[in-house]
């Protein structure tokens, strides 16, 4: 096993007890370490580990985060029963409601189902959206250049997407193995508003413009409830951006699913009938699956 470490220029001594460890380790996994010349964001972290790394598949660990001590040797067993496997992901220890759903639930041990792969990968409360806690084969990432988008934050969502194109085959762990650490001032946690106005932008127009024949309203529906997300934030800076991302969403669907749309956008606050409205504008872009 290999461990790709990237020194991404923060500003504590989490490198020089990084150095320390593995001057003094003496088991069997490889140690690289490798330095940014400048502070480059998670994504390019990712992508220098992605472009460095040797093995057949490759796993992301967030810095202040951590793995049990058969995480590695659990998702690797599945691999092995399921050789060329292109992702299996476990559950991650995080006491919400949001991740709590995730081990109520009951996932195929293995499946090459197509339909299911990409409707649960789109689908945020099916599967977590995060990257972390998934093991892929790192030759679907670059056969797909499935890297990260660099210089946007909310880049898990945005990965995700893209990834749910290209899986043909998925298993899931089922045991809680990675342990997730609640950091108050994490990026997730500390708003920018001037990154989420321009991540938000960049990400509605790219799944926009990307959006294949295959489950065509699961895309649809996972570009629906971004742009909510988006809409209930304000992460817009005027009323024209504001119907620039709705129209981006707008144009790509067919009549019934515009009015629906259209009279869903127009409810200025988020009431009953929004709600109602929304799951309507659902229904109806899967029915174009």
């Amino acid at each position: 096993m290999e461990c790709v470490l990237i020194d991404d220029c923060g500003g504590d001594d989490s490198v020089k007890i990084a150095e320390s460890f593995i001057q003094d380790y003496q088991g069997n996994v490889d140690f690289v370490l490798l330095h940014h010349e400048k502070n480059s964001g998670l994504s390019a972290a990712r992508n220098t580990g992605i472009r460095a790394a040797r093995g057949k598949y490759v796993y992301f660990l967030d810095s202040d985060d951590a793995i049990t001590e058969d995480c590695i040797e659990g998702l690797v067993k599945i691999t092995e029963d399921h050789p060329g496997i292109d992702l299996v992901l476990g559950l991650i220890d995080q006491d919400t409601p949001y991740m709590n759903q995730f081990a109520a639930r009951a996932y195929p041990s293995y499946t090459e189902d197509r339909r299911y792969i990409k409707r649960a990968l789109l689908d945020y409360d099916e599967l977590p959206v995060c990257a972390a806690n998934k093991m892929v084969l790192r030759q679907l990432i670059l056969d797909n250049q499935l890297f990260f988008k660099e210089g946007i934050i909310h880049e898990d969502n945005y990965w995700s997407f893209f990834l749910a194109k290209h899986v043909k085959s998925l298993a899931v762990y089922p045991r809680k193995c990675y342990l997730y650490t609640v950091n108050p001032e994490s990026i997730t946690k500390a708003v920018n508003i001037k990154k989420e106005i321009y991540s938000s932008r960049v990400i509605i127009e790219d799944f926009c413009n990307h959006i294949d024949a295959f489950l065509k309203g699961e895309q649809k529906v996972a570009i629906l409830s971004f742009l909510n997300w988006v809409l209930n934030g304000s992460y817009y800076e005027h009323e024209e951006q504001k119907e620039m991302l709705f129209k981006c969403l707008y144009d790509q669907c067919n009549w019934i699913e515009k009015q629906a749309l259209c009279t869903w956008f127009s409810i200025a606050s988020s009431n009953a009938k929004k709600t109602k409205l929304f799951n309507l504008c659902v229904r109806l872009f899967r029915l174009s699956n």
